[in-house]
């Protein structure tokens, strides 16, 4: 059987090209990679939850009736931003070091890394236990992806293991926190702007709780993950200078842990605001830690370490990702979040990635694939 081998760089900087922000889709993107995955003789299923949102499901069987590994990430980026760049944002241009480009570490370096360790397993051998790749849209929109999958129940068969793709040079994380996101409304009572006196104003209000937001302290801790945060994200409200603001409202962040609920949560951000605010609930996810005790975990660490790194230690994100609603549809297995792609450098302009970090991740793939399937 002759190998078929995928240059995880020269894949990376293909998909840079491919504009699969929210107004242009992952349509394209998704053909593309379709045709490298059909060739390697995946079977291919693809979900659309909107007109040129494609999920990509591609599975090649094992020998065994065992679960396969799964490996995750999404082909969707975040807008370019209004700041200038100094590089294309689709130009794929690589200087020293660095490939530039949006999406270039969150995460279609992970995307290629994954599909060029698992296309190279596939035609090296037969496998005993197979491989799955799941590769996602609308990540960036709250994972509006993978969720549309598991409540279509679009997920079939499983899988016993997890890699999330995700930027963490490389490093191997077991967890990340979970995110909700609340969106507080306060209301006022209008009037003209030189006699505010005559009314209430809304946006004082917003601005007063946001302030006490910002000294709202969570003291349940994670061993693993730390402690809950929260951000208020955005402020608005008002008409114009000239009237006392009769609405306003806050966009709140909180990136919460195993040990305090979110139903916790929010009564103590509802002790804080008082009944000055209302709340819509926008976002609701949990997190996840996995076990530091499972065998797959330890080996994961340990093929790590033999690829020339330092043992590694138990760390978690603060980011969300794809893994809870993947664990959820598949049974809870062991995940690992570990990419090539630079957690820092995630929607900024001039994004990058490393180029020696992505020949590196598709290595560490391969290796674990090879502990899983052969």
């Amino acid at each position: 059987m002759k190998t078929m081998k995928i240059d995880p760089v020269a894949l990376t900087k293909k998909l840079i090209t491919f504009d699969t922000t929210a107004r242009a889709t992952e349509k394209k993107c998704a053909a593309f990679l379709i045709e490298i995955l059909r060739k390697a003789k995946f079977n291919i299923e693809c979900f659309e939850l909107e007109p040129g949102r494609t999920n990509i499901i591609a599975d090649f069987p094992g020998t065994a009736k065992d679960l396969p590994i799964c490996f995750t990430g999404h082909m969707d980026i975040v807008p370019f931003g209004d700041a200038a760049w100094t590089k294309k944002p689709l130009g794929a241009e690589i200087s020293g070091d660095k490939l530039y480009g949006r999406g270039s570490s969150d995460m279609k370096s992970g995307v290629a890394a994954m599909i060029s360790a698992a296309v190279s397993a596939t035609s090296s051998k037969p496998l005993k236990r197979g491989i799955k790749l799941a590769i996602t849209a609308a990540e960036e929109e709250s994972c509006r992806g993978t969720k549309f999958m598991c409540e279509n129940k679009l997920f079939k068969g499983g899988a016993g293991a997890i890699v999330v793709c995700e930027p963490t040079s490389n490093y191997p994380y077991v967890g990340h926190k979970g995110s909700l996101w609340v969106k507080l409304s306060f209301k006022g009572v209008s009037a003209h702007g030189s006699m505010p006196e005559k009314g209430v104003s809304a946006i004082y209000k917003a601005a007063e709780a946001a302030l006490r937001l910002r000294d709202l302290k969570f003291t349940a801790k994670n061993k693993i993950l730390g402690s809950a945060t929260i951000n208020v994200g955005k402020i608005e409200g008002g008409v114009n200078y000239n009237l006392v603001p009769d609405h306003a409202a806050l966009y709140v962040d909180i990136r919460s842990v195993p040990e305090i609920t979110h139903k916790e949560i929010l009564s103590a951000v509802r002790k804080i605001t008082g009944k000055d605010a209302s709340f819509d609930i926008v976002d609701d996810n949990c997190g996840f830690v996995s076990n530091p005790s499972d065998p797959w975990i330890k080996k994961v660490f340990g093929i790590y370490q033999e690829q020339g790194f330092v043992k590694p230690s138990l760390k978690g994100l603060t980011y969300f990702t794809d893994a809870v609603s993947l664990r959820k549809a598949f049974g809870d297995p062991p995940t690992i979040i570990m990419g090539p792609g630079e957690a820092l450098q995630a929607h900024k302009t001039d994004e990058f990635c490393y180029v020696s970090k992505i020949t590196e991740a598709a290595k560490i793939y391969r290796a674990v694939i090879a502990d899983w399937c052969f």
